[in-house]
């Protein structure tokens, strides 16, 4: 039995994040694949047993790390809303730098995989952490400033991706842009709901 080397598998996923990148989950190819990274297509299913295999190895961790810190919300012992979503935010930009094209593929190039609904599942964890959140805080709060809250959410989430696309490359402007954001929008919400 041959024994899988490392930096064949490093080859392969350098080649197979290019392909998922570039032409998706749906339109990428194990053919391609093995042909972008010069292993033959039978080592190649070797080392992974489809290209679903291949694909989730490659976005698993930063799914993982995104759910825990979208299920989170915006914790921290912060006293204000600003400062907890500030802290959100900060955590949310260091895990997409340090997984840039992970996670635009997880996000962006999903279509045809188990994660195709992702944003929409990181989304409904966020608001249901922050209607959560403010329920405990405020017993007596109305569903209708609940549904407000819950489109608030919505906006901020869609706001984010926003910075995230127009600053990709440019980290310190991301976060520099981000800050006035998020002050921006939470700055004495309590006050404006």
């Amino acid at each position: 039995m041959q024994v899988k080397k490392e930096e064949v598998r490093k080859k392969i996923l350098k080649a197979a994040i290019k392909e998922f990148k570039n032409s998706g989950y749906k339109n990428a190819t194990m053919r391609k694949i093995s042909n972008s990274s010069g292993i033959p297509i039978g080592n190649l299913y070797r080392y992974y047993q489809n290209k679903e295999t291949l694909f989730n190895s490659i976005v698993a961790d930063v799914y993982d790390e995104l759910k825990d810190l979208f299920k989170r919300g915006m914790e921290k012992d912060e006293h204000t809303v600003e400062g907890r979503s500030l802290f959100f935010f900060n955590k949310l930009i260091d895990i997409y730098t340090a997984n840039y094209d992970k996670t635009y593929i997880l996000l962006h190039r999903n279509v045809g995989t188990k994660y195709e609904n992702v944003q929409r599942e990181l989304g409904n964890y966020f608001q249901d952490k922050i209607t959560t959140n403010v329920r405990e805080n405020n017993p007596n709060i109305e569903e209708e400033d609940l549904e407000f809250i819950r489109f608030i959410c919505r906006l901020y989430l869609i706001g984010i991706g926003e910075l995230i696309t127009s600053y990709d490359k440019d980290i310190a402007k991301l976060k520099k842009m981000g800050r006035r954001f998020v002050t921006f929008y939470f700055q004495q919400i309590a006050e404006r709901i």
